[in-house]
């Protein structure tokens, strides 16, 4: 039972609220401590990540001609369902279904292999039109409903000679029930890259690399935005152009990464920075934020000389977590941005080697060597350990006042740290929790011990135990 008479002092409720993620910028966390709730040491993957519903994990190892998909429960690791396929799976956003691209026995008739992720059977088989070799993506997407599916074809034409051969680029959308086919025409000499799909609906966003047919014009990206109902295009937003003075320099690159909940699309960019000779000489980073719903406006733009980074994923409030670099002895270097204001959150170090995250949990590679050329390969999910973020030397405890109805002291914290504060009698037995929050500075605690009979008594916080008696 826990009752707290008075809360600590009204000055650090705002950090109490928000919690880490509202670390000042200066903040390292060095002691963030992750907490396993499973691993998994049977599958390993080049790609592995959440559902959309957070129910399910996605674990594709791309092998030389065939690659491994499966399927894993997110509560406990235990393998759902597995296949190989040619081409990559993918989850629907709920989790029920997964998706993988495979040719016919004749090869020349692909097919979408729909697999029922609850019942863990083949649940429908979607025929595709044009041949397997039109599927140079071999990439298959959910619509936001998980009513529809997107794939793409390139039809060439082989009676031209250019660096890229003639053809035509095509998004394709099956209806996963009706089997109703909509092709839309992405352009001549046009390649699909990559899709979005917005969570409420309205939205898909499409990534194309565009080409020229001249040697010497170098391709561009326009990311174009579809109505998800009639699977109209309603605008484009051309991003890259690679062409310098008439040679093909190293590419301005530009990639929609994320669409928030809000329709807010994420892009990111690396511009070269040139000297007055038109040598290269580093590159300016980007983060671009487009608001989908005012017609593609620009809403945000952050800059930075170094790269962002790898992509890890997006915290909530659509905060980014990605890696910054590693070393031997803490692991790996992780910083969570707010890109609402360009600021740093947070920065710190972990020897998880994290992959995803979804609602507070972390997919996680420990993938690691055990010596004689043995390797252990894990996958696991964790959770941030809320007693391990405060050391020993940190917290002061002072002021102890204890009389038969209550135990009152003060916490004292020289730095923003979460605490796990406990009671446990003299045999160690835990009795109760006193509070749990994230504090700052003075922080006065009052505890009701009414039910505490006479005896010796340790107040824990956190990994510290500090001793007091209740006389009765």
């Amino acid at each position: 039972m826990k009752k707290i008479l008075f809360r600590p002092l009204t000055s650090f409720l705002f950090f109490v609220l928000f919690g880490f993620l509202m670390l000042p910028s200066s903040a390292t966390s060095a002691g963030k401590v992750f907490k396993q709730v499973w691993k998994n040491d049977q599958v390993y993957g080049q790609e592995q990540r959440f559902s959309d519903d957070g129910t399910k994990i996605i674990v594709i190892y791309y092998g030389s001609s065939i690659n491994y998909i499966y399927v894993l429960d997110a509560l406990n690791g235990k393998i759902l369902y597995y296949t190989s396929a040619i081409g990559n799976g993918t989850i629907s956003h709920d989790g029920k279904y997964l998706a993988v691209m495979l040719p016919s026995s004749s090869v020349t008739s692909p097919t979408i292999l729909l697999y029922d992720t609850q019942n863990f059977g083949l649940y429908k088989e979607i025929p595709l039109p044009y041949s397997y070799k039109s599927y140079k993506n071999q990439k298959v997407f959910f619509s936001a409903d998980d009513k529809e599916l997107y794939t793409s074809v390139f039809i060439l034409d082989t009676s031209g000679s250019t660096p890229y051969p003639y053809g035509n680029g095509k998004l394709l959308v099956l209806n996963i029930e009706s089997l109703k086919l909509t092709e839309i025409e992405l352009g001549h000499e046009t390649r699909f890259d990559s899709l979005l799909t917005s969570k409420d609906g309205k939205y898909y966003v499409v990534l194309t690399e565009q080409h020229d047919d001249s040697y010497y014009q170098a391709p561009y990206l326009l990311t174009t935005v579809y109505d998800a109902k009639t699977h109209k295009a309603l605008y484009g937003l051309t991003m890259s152009w690679y062409e310098y003075n008439g040679y093909i320099d190293e590419r301005y690159t530009s990639t929609p990464f994320h669409l928030s909940d809000d329709n807010k699309l994420y892009v990111k960019c690396k511009e070269d920075i040139r000297d007055n000779y038109g040598d290269i000489i580093g590159h300016t980073h980007h983060i671009k934020v487009f608001d989908l719903d005012a017609e593609g406006k620009l809403v945000n733009e952050c800059k930075k000389d170094d790269d962002f980074g790898s992509k890890v994923s997006f915290l909530d409030n659509d905060n980014y977590i990605f890696i910054l670099g590693s070393n031997e002895e803490q692991g790996f270097n992780y910083r969570i941005y707010d890109f609402s204001n360009c600021s740093v959150l947070e920065d710190f170090w972990t020897p998880l080697y994290l992959l995803d995250y979804h609602n507070g949990y972390y997919l996680a590679d420990t993938t690691k060597s055990i010596g004689d050329g043995v390797t252990e390969v894990n996958i696991g999910v964790y959770t941030i350990d809320s007693t391990g973020s405060v050391s020993s030397y940190s917290a002061i405890v002072s002021n102890f006042f204890v009389d038969k109805e209550f135990l009152r002291f003060t916490l004292f914290l020289p730095s923003f740290s979460h605490c796990l504060i406990k009671i446990f009698d003299n045999s160690g037995k835990e009795l109760c929790i006193v509070a749990e929050g994230d504090y700052v500075g003075e922080n006065v605690f009052s505890y009701n011990i009414q039910n505490l009979p006479a005896g010796v008594y340790f107040l824990r916080v956190n990994d510290e135990s500090f001793k007091f008696i209740v006389a009765r």
